[in-house]
This record gives structure tokens, sequence and C-alpha cells, in this order.
């Protein structure tokens, strides 16, 4: 991993540690969690009832490409 390096006075440094603690993280992660955008958690698809046949099935959620039968295919194309 590659890593980055920043000038911080020692009293910075001690806070950035402290603050890290307090939160229960080392400081990469701390410091990667304070600069960086949250990562959403992946919404996961839900099984519903199909009104029409009663079969059970998975409804994708809003936003995500829905998984077709042709995807599968090409999915499992170079699979051994």
């Amino acid at each position: 991993m590659p890593t980055l390096t920043l000038r911080v006075t020692a009293a910075e440094l001690a806070e950035v540690r402290r603050r890290a603690r307090v939160k229960g993280k080392n400081v990469s992660a701390y410091v990667r969690g304070s600069i960086l955008p949250p990562k959403s958690p992946a919404a996961r698809p839900r099984i519903i009832r199909d009104k029409a046949t009663g079969s059970l099935t998975l409804k994708h959620p809003a936003g995500t490409p829905a998984i077709t039968s042709e995807l599968v295919r090409a999915i499992l194309a170079d699979f051994p």
C-alpha cells in the first residue's frame, strides 16, 4: 500500500494520536476516515413474493442494475 507523508508539529501529532485512540482506531484508519468521504454500505437485494405468480424473487435496490439472465451468462462465460 502506498504511503502518504505529511508534516505536523509534535502537539498536532499528539492530538491526532489522542483522537484516533478515542475512536478506537489506529492513526492511519483515523486519518483516512477523516479526510475521505464515507463508503456507503452496499445495498442488499430483498426477497419478495411476486404478486402475479406467488414465487419468491429478488428485488434489486434502487440505483443498482437488475441482474438478468444475460448478465449471469456473461459472468459465467469465463468460469472454468
